[in-house]
């Protein structure tokens, strides 16, 4: 367990970046390389009788684990506004802790069905994440933009309120008939209402 905790922590630390900051004009290449090597190995590590080759087998797959956690870090910080991205990690991590949890369960209550229930789960599971990286993650994830904020969004300051609590007399709203201003999402020029 200590040669899976280290060669983890290393793989976050000095493969990732390099790698992400590679693949950052199309993620999903990496993505699909780590989800090959994680259900493709699987089998052959579990089905050896050597040690060696199961430490052969699980230190590519602990690498291609950390690479493809950074790498989906990395994009998925695009579907958030600054303000809520720790929500978001929280979310994403929440997630991942319950699928630590269900996945080894599960795994169990398949093995005692038959044998290889449990890996042909765990392959056909790699296999469904393999199509939908492949079929949906550039258009989706990689490719995302930031949200613009809204007036409800918590990234801008409620305007509204500031000026009601402002001594002095009270300042009228303009409406947009009247001219008022905003920015538009194209390009960053100026509209008029």
């Amino acid at each position: 367990m200590g040669m899976i905790g280290l060669v983890y922590a290393v793989s976050q630390g000095a493969v990732a970046k390099p790698l992400v900051a590679r693949f950052k004009s199309d993620p999903r290449l990496l993505l699909l390389a780590c989800v090959s090597a994680l259900g493709g190995l699987r089998p052959v590590a579990l089905w050896t009788s050597s040690v060696a080759v199961v430490y052969a087998c699980y230190a590519p797959m602990v690498v291609a684990l950390g690479v493809m956690n950074t790498a989906i870090a990395a994009s998925s910080a695009r579907l958030a506004l600054s303000d809520e991205l720790g929500g978001f990690f929280g979310v994403l991590e929440s997630v991942e802790s319950v699928a630590g949890l269900l996945g080894p369960t599960l795994g169990g209550l398949l093995a005692r069905t038959h044998e290889h229930a449990a890996l042909g789960a765990v392959v056909t599971c790699y296999a469904l994440v393999f199509a939908l990286v492949a079929l949906f993650y550039n258009a989706h994830v990689a490719r995302a933009t930031k949200p613009l904020p809204s007036e409800s969004s918590s990234e801008l300051p409620h305007l509204h309120a500031l000026q009601l609590d402002r001594p002095g007399p009270p300042q009228r709203r303009r409406s947009s008939s009247r001219g008022n201003l905003r920015a538009a999402h194209t390009n960053g020029r100026v509209k008029r209402d």
